[in-house]
């Protein structure tokens, strides 16, 4: 029986460095676009929670300018002759 000395490695184990760097890259990268993806999703709903009261707003305000100018204008025509 032969035995190998613990200092030989077995060549069938050894993984290559270049396949396992980019396996990390790609592992690194994919987590990368996650992280982007969930940081757009939540940037879209700060914008929206900020953006749709600040557009019900303008147009309530909108409305109720019309109204007082209407009121206006109608006062102002019926006071001349």
């Amino acid at each position: 029986m032969e035995t190998r000395p613990t200092s030989q490695v077995d060549a069938s184990s050894v993984v290559p460095v270049s396949s396992s760097v980019s396996s990390v890259s790609l592992v690194s990268a994919r987590r990368r676009l996650r992280g982007r993806a969930a940081t757009m999703v939540e940037y879209a709903l700060v914008l929206s929670a900020v953006v749709v009261p600040s557009i019900a707003g303008v147009s309530l305000a909108g409305a109720k300018l019309f109204r007082d100018y209407r009121t206006t204008r109608d006062h102002v025509v019926r006071s001349t002759p």
